[in-house]
């Protein structure tokens, strides 16, 4: 622990201006350590004569001045006309305060352990899958219009083409062959050799006499009994 130690006076620059209760000035012209540890000032007063005061009388103003609570003139009109400097010697009792550490014996142990205990942690990640699908095509573009990569709702999709080269087998139309049918009556005179056949039927009546034969008709399904009818 640290020690509370008086603050030590600030140090006095030499040639700073110091006034009295009576607004008069002198300036310090030189400053002495002591045994005792204090600070003794010097300082040239308005008729010339030299003032040694200790350094606890000087009060730092905030401009750099100091200020002394009584007047020079005092201190002139007490001092003989044969010195030439005067000495005004200042008491005060101080007060050293100090800690230390001292050792009571008393004290507190603190023992620390590690305690593991299991939770569930129950939160919704985002996980983002993607999921490739090819969709086949097949179909011929202008080359002057490419397709380009384009996105439809949650699917980004991507043209994938190639330059084929195309051999096409067609059916082509050679020629037609026209047919006209003209019909043309031609006389042809053949000989033909046509048969026929005659029938002759005889009627024979027991009473009667034989009536002769009558010759058929030249058509061969007539019936002869009933002219006119054909044979059955």
């Amino acid at each position: 622990m640290e020690s509370n130690e008086p603050t030590r006076p600030h140090a006095v620059v030499t040639g700073s201006l110091v006034f009295d209760a009576a607004g008069k000035q002198a300036h310090i012209v030189a400053s002495e350590e002591l045994r005792n540890g204090a600070t003794q000032v010097i300082m040239q007063g308005p008729h010339g004569k030299q003032l040694r005061l200790s350094r606890q009388l000087l009060t730092l103003r905030e401009d750099g001045s100091y200020l002394v609570p009584f007047a020079f003139s005092a201190i002139e009109e007490a001092a003989t006309s044969s010195k030439e400097s005067y000495v005004v010697p200042v008491i005060q009792e101080e007060v050293h305060v100090g800690k230390r550490m001292i050792d009571t014996g008393r004290g507190i142990r603190v023992h620390r352990k590690i305690v593991e205990r299991t939770e569930v942690v129950d939160e919704p990640l985002r996980q983002d899958v993607l999921e490739l699908t090819r969709i086949p095509v097949g179909r011929a573009v202008d080359p002057d219009d490419l397709p380009v990569p384009r996105q439809e709702g949650e699917t980004f999709i991507v043209p994938v083409l190639e330059e084929v080269l195309v051999v096409e087998r067609q059916w082509r139309l050679k020629e037609e062959l026209h047919i006209t049918r003209h019909k043309h009556e031609v006389h042809a005179p053949q000989t033909v050799v046509l048969k026929s056949q005659e029938v002759s039927v005889e009627h024979f009546d027991e009473k009667l006499e034989s009536r002769g034969t009558t010759p058929l008709s030249n058509n061969p399904k007539e019936d002869t009994n009933n002219p006119g009818k054909p044979a059955r």
